[in-house]
């Protein structure tokens, strides 16, 4: 029997493409497939397969949400630390071997600078600091806790609406970003002065 005789459902490059997945297995490998979400090559190492997961995103969601009921439940000039807090607590949650959530950690990050710097030149040193989870929460100055919570609500709406501008040339990144964006932008309720 000749090899063409046989029923091949694939074309040449799969079959290149199929032999050098058997022979090294665990060797990056540009897959055939493109999905047109995200231009990076998939590789054979799924780990850095740019994929959204549902259970990433409602431990990001629940980070921030848990965050901000433990900081509403502190004296108001320590809620904006507080918030630094949860964020930079949420920002660690964001797969780092997972780019489609790259922008998410970057903008969470970027919101967790802005808030610390408010805190900076706000910073009540008379007042004792306190503990959120491993986090060191500090007091801003009651005569400074109007004008910080204005700027940290500015932060916060920023960074919402970042998240959300993100995600608006993906369908899948939608959904994902748009529920991190809305736990952001629930937090705006601590900052009530």
């Amino acid at each position: 029997m000749r090899c063409s005789s046989l029923s091949r459902p694939y074309s040449g490059s799969a079959y290149a493409l199929l032999a050098v997945l058997l022979i090294m297995p665990g060797a990056p490998v540009a897959a055939a497939v493109s999905t047109g979400e995200n231009p990076m090559p998939r590789t054979a190492d799924a780990a850095l397969w740019p994929v959204f997961s549902d259970r990433e995103t409602a431990t990001i969601v629940q980070v921030i949400a848990d965050g901000r009921d433990a900081c509403g439940r502190l004296p108001a000039e320590y809620r904006i630390d507080c918030l630094r807090a949860t964020l930079k607590t949420a920002a660690r949650q964001v797969p780092s071997n997972r780019p489609d959530y790259d922008k998410a950690r970057s903008i969470l990050n970027n919101a967790t600078r802005q808030l610390d710097r408010i805190v900076e030149q706000s910073l009540d040193t008379a007042a004792p600091a306190t503990k959120l989870g491993r986090e060191t929460v500090r007091a801003v100055r009651k005569d400074a806790a109007r004008s910080a919570m204005s700027a940290a609500r500015l932060v916060v709406a920023e960074a919402e609406t970042l998240l959300v501008r993100s995600a608006e040339n993906s369908q899948r990144r939608m959904v994902h970003y748009a529920q991190i964006a809305e736990a952001v932008g629930s937090t705006k309720v601590l900052l009530r002065s």
